[in-house]
C-alpha cells in the first residue's frame, strides 16, 4: 500500500538567499532535465558563488541514487536558464548570458561522456533574450527563444535551425496571437516539429502552437484558451503518434 504524505504547512515571509556570499552557493530555481539513449538521466541549473558563475550538469546513477556533477563556468557576469535535450548519447545544452558589454549571448555546447564540447554563441542581441529551448529534429538541433523588440517593446519568439560549423543562426520570428510572447516548448515526434508558447495582451492569456511539417514548412499558429483566463507556461512531450500538451 502506498504512504499518503499529507500536505505541509507553508510558511510565509522565511528569509532566502538572493545576494550569494562568497562561500555560499546559490541555484537557479529553474532545472531543465533529459534521458539520453541509454538510460541516462541528467539535469540542468545554473549556479553563482562569489564572482563566480555557471551550469551545474547533473548525471544520476540510477542504482545508487548519487548524481556526478559538471561545472562549465561561464564568462559573463550574469548566466542562466539552460536547456538540455539528449539525442542517442550526446546531450545539447544552451543558455543565456549578459555581458559586461550590456549584450545578450544565447549560448550553446555539446557533452558527451561527462565531458562539454566546444562553447559557440549562436545569437548576440543588446536587447532582453529569455528562456531558450532546444530540440532534436531531422538529424539537426533546433533552437528557440524569447526575444525583446526594440521597435515595439513587446516580446516575441524566435526560431531557428542550428546550422553546422561556427555560423551563427539566423532567427525566424513565430507569429503570436497576441502583444507578447513568451516561454516556448518545443518537441519532436520524428517527422514533425511542434512549438507551443504563451501569448498574452492585456489581462488575457492563451497558448498559440504551431507544427512545422516533415518539409520544414511551418503550419498556420493555432490558438487555445478561454475568456477571463490566462494560460501559461506551455510544456510539451511527444512519443511516435501524438503530440501532449500541458499548461499552467
Amino acid at each position: 500500500m502506498s504512504q499518503i504524505i499529507p500536505p505541509q504547512r507553508v510558511v510565509e515571509n522565511q528569509p532566502v538567499v538572493s545576494h550569494p556570499q562568497p562561500g555560499i552557493e546559490f541555484f537557479e530555481r529553474v532545472v531543465s532535465g533529459t534521458m539520453t539513449a541509454a538510460g541516462q538521466a541528467c539535469a540542468c541549473t545554473a549556479y553563482e558563488k562569489g564572482d563566480e558563475t555557471g551550469l551545474a550538469i547533473l548525471y544520476a546513477d540510477a542504482k545508487t541514487g548519487q548524481a556526478a556533477r559538471l561545472n562549465i563556468p561561464t564568462a559573463g557576469p550574469a548566466a542562466g536558464q539552460p536547456a538540455i535535450a539528449a539525442s542517442g548519447d550526446e546531450l545539447s545544452l544552451v543558455w543565456l548570458e549578459y555581458g559586461r558589454d550590456q549584450n545578450w549571448r544565447l549560448m550553446h555546447t555539446t557533452l558527451r561522456d561527462q565531458q562539454a564540447g566546444t562553447r559557440r554563441c549562436l545569437w548576440i542581441s543588446d536587447a532582453l533574450l529569455m528562456y531558450p529551448t532546444i530540440c532534436r529534429h531531422s538529424r539537426r538541433w533546433h533552437v528557440a527563444f524569447t526575444a525583446l523588440s526594440p521597435a515595439d517593446n513587446c516580446l516575441t519568439i524566435q526560431y531557428a535551425v542550428i546550422p553546422e560549423g561556427d555560423d551563427p543562426i539566423e532567427p525566424l520570428k513565430l507569429p503570436g496571437s497576441g502583444e507578447d510572447a513568451n516561454r516556448v516548448a518545443m518537441a519532436s515526434n520524428g517527422q514533425q516539429l511542434m512549438q507551443a508558447w504563451d501569448s498574452m495582451s492585456d489581462a488575457v492569456g492563451c497558448i498559440d502552437y504551431s507544427v512545422i511539417d516533415e518539409a520544414g514548412v511551418p503550419g498556420p499558429v493555432q490558438t487555445i484558451g478561454r475568456p477571463n483566463e490566462r494560460w501559461l507556461s506551455p510544456v510539451l512531450a511527444s512519443d511516435s503518434k501524438a503530440f501532449y500538451l500541458s499548461w499552467v
